[in-house]
């Protein structure tokens, strides 16, 4: 339990420093100016690489494409490996474990790996030619299923079958409640602008 909680706290506050980052460096580079990103998933990528290195200087530009890489490469793994062994065992306690039936976990796991990957596949493929729609869509469904799952995730550390023992205090609840509120105001915010 404690190393896993190292290594999520590990995991949280370095994506949360690297997210503050590039929204910063994001907001540099596009707010208020004239630069526009092409719809085409080369052209978009090439242009950004661009966009960062005239900002921060030629030596960024192999650090800059390295990131990308590595934030891609990462966010495939977990798409494909990450992703389908979490629906694969939420699968099993929703319809087996209490119902004394046999799961087969590796043949489930495969069908949802492969269910995964022709979605991914159809995705990319439906919206190679125009990658700012697909941020978009990506966008809409983060604001959208954000302040589910973290209702979810209130519930279920709150509820009284969750062990006493790795139950937060009363503190991290309070401060739960507040950043749902912010979640839902947010996202309350986000559809009214998007309808306007």
């Amino acid at each position: 339990y404690k190393k896993s909680l190292i290594d999520f706290r590990t995991g949280f506050f370095t994506t949360a420093f690297l997210g503050v980052i590039f929204l910063l460096l994001g907001y540099i580079m596009f707010y208020g100016t004239d630069n526009i990103l092409p719809n085409k998933s080369i052209d978009f990528v090439s242009t950004l690489l661009e966009l960062y290195t005239k900002s921060l200087g030629s030596w960024s530009y192999y650090l800059i494409g390295l990131t990308a890489f590595i934030t891609m490469f990462s966010t495939v793994i977990t798409c494909v490996d990450g992703y389908p062994r979490t629906i694969t065992k939420s699968l099993k306690l929703l319809f087996f474990e209490n119902k004394n039936k046999i799961c087969n976990e590796e043949k489930l796991y495969v069908y949802i790996l492969t269910i995964s990957v022709l979605f991914t596949g159809l995705t990319i493929l439906f919206f190679v030619s125009n990658m700012m729609k697909l941020i978009m869509v990506a966008t809409v469904i983060s604001f959208l299923t954000t302040p589910i799952i973290a209702i979810l995730n209130l519930r279920l550390i709150s509820d009284k079958s969750y062990p006493a023992k790795y139950r937060p205090r009363k503190a991290f609840f309070y401060f739960s409640y507040l950043c749902l509120a912010i979640l839902l105001t947010l996202t309350i915010w986000f559809i009214f602008t998007q309808l306007n």
